[in-house]
């Protein structure tokens, strides 16, 4: 009786096995695997999960898993996508990295691109080599392109803006079309839409910016309420933290200009030098330690 039952668990266990390789292509070392057992694909693709790499014709190198991830892919090579619907647009692209639910959906012929966390570059069509990290990060991205953004929501809406860095929450996260802009630190140029060409190293630095370009700040809330003033440099803490339009302006020192608005041309060197200066003082106004002599 015990032979019997052996020789039975045996025979079914070899039925099982059967079952779920007899789809197996021999022809190549490329699996599908679902929840039917594993089916055959080409040029060692493998995927995992409902239309996975349905549409891959010649495609090579490709790794989905998730339902519909890379599902429209079909001469694209050497892609990876980890996450329903990742790089699920994909048709030609190449050499894309999609980790996390919608990242990269929309991805058609953009190539290069890097995306981790959910709905992370989501948008992008045919971008590339762009590097988004973290949940929504490059979300609107379409055409932009050597952009990089790691933080929660950092570069959020920007679309067609390039060769953008953004790291930290919300940095650059309402930038839309602006280009060649540094984000470091929290809510770093957060409001920035179409301005270029700035760097801001602190949290909540040029944190108000729209439109103003070729900014410089370093320190917590340097040239927070810039608007549109352009070519300022403030370094120091809180360094032209009040400016909105003025532009030309040098702050060096914590509270440098604390207080300018609207006045151009200004250069305050020292701690608090030219905090109280308004709109109504020009030029090189007070520079302590350096100078003892003007007014505050």
């Amino acid at each position: 009786m015990k032979f019997y039952f052996i020789l039975v668990f045996c025979f079914l266990c070899n039925l099982s096995v059967f079952g779920q390789i007899s789809a197996l292509n021999s022809t190549d070392g490329s699996i599908l695997i679902t929840p039917r057992g594993l089916k055959g694909k080409t040029n060692n693709c493998v995927s995992l999960g409902e239309n996975a790499l349905f549409s891959n014709t010649t495609g090579i190198g490709n790794t989905a898993i998730g339902n519909f991830s890379l599902s429209l892919n079909t001469t694209g090579n050497y892609n990876t996508a980890n996450g329903s619907s990742a790089l699920n647009s994909n048709t030609i692209g190449y050499a894309n990295t999609a980790y996390g639910y919608d990242a990269l959906k929309s991805n058609t012929t953009g190539s290069t691109n890097t995306a981790n966390g959910v709905e992370a570059l989501k948008a992008n069509t045919t971008g590339y080599n762009n590097t988004a990290n973290g949940c929504f990060v490059l979300n609107t991205n379409t055409t932009g392109y050597n952009n990089t953004a790691t933080g929660f929501l950092s570069l959020q809406s920007n679309t067609i803006g390039s060769v953008n860095t953004a790291n930290g929450v919300e940095a650059l996260k309402s930038n839309t079309t602006g280009s060649d802009n540094t984000a470091i630190g929290a809510y770093t140029l957060n409001n920035n839409t179409t301005g270029g060409g700035n760097t801001a190293n602190g949290i909540r630095s040029l944190q108000s910016n729209i439109s103003g370009y070729s900014n410089t700040a370093s320190g917590v809330d340097a040239l927070r309420q810039n608007t549109t003033g352009y070519n300022n440099t403030a370094i120091g803490t809180f360094a032209l933290r009040s400016n909105t339009i003025g532009d030309s302006n040098v702050a060096i020192g914590q509270s440098a200009l604390f207080s300018n608005a609207n006045n151009s041309g200004s250069v305050a060197i020292g701690f608090q030098s030219m905090s109280n200066a308004d709109s109504r003082t020009t030029g090189i106004y007070k520079l302590r330690p350096i100078l003892q002599q003007g007014f505050n």
